[in-house]
């Protein structure tokens, strides 16, 4: 009895398609730590998002205030931020994990403590501070100048 070898050779051998999908996982393998440095990126990023908010807030209100505190006037307050929860999640033994603090420090100064200020201007000073993903202390600062009516 005589065999015939089928030679057909069209198509994709196993052995091919077990090479390609090794060399395709080393390509997947590789891209792995970008996962992580996004949301180490995503977290730093909603850090300095809050702290910048913090520090508009602070100016906005002190524009809006008919008369201001007596100057110089200085203030240091810890603002607790909890990170939001998704539909779920466990509120009450990750609650230590999931807030920050942030100190927020508030100085307005007029021309009687510093010259170079004009008359009738007072200068708000906004400092945030906290520590971020990696416990090293972090700063945002802002100055802005309020014209005295």
């Amino acid at each position: 009895m005589k065999f015939r070898h089928l030679r057909n050779e069209k198509g994709i051998s196993l052995l091919e398609a077990m090479v390609a999908f090794i060399i395709f996982s080393f390509g997947l393998i590789g891209l792995a730590p970008m996962f992580s440095l996004s949301i180490e990126s995503n977290v730093i990023a909603r850090d300095n998002s809050f702290a910048s908010n913090l520090i508009k807030e602070t100016i906005e209100e002190y524009q809006g205030v008919g008369s201001l505190p007596s100057l110089p006037f200085e203030e240091t307050e810890d603002i607790l931020w909890t990170k939001p929860t998704l539909s779920g999640e466990s509120t009450s033994s990750e609650s230590a994990s999931r807030t920050n603090i942030f100190s927020r420090t508030i100085s307005l100064e007029d021309n009687s403590t510093d010259a170079s200020i004009p008359n009738g201007v007072v200068q708000i000073n906004v400092n945030i501070s906290w520590l971020n993903l990696y416990n090293k202390q972090k700063n945002l600062s802002s100055t802005s100048y309020l014209i005295e009516s």
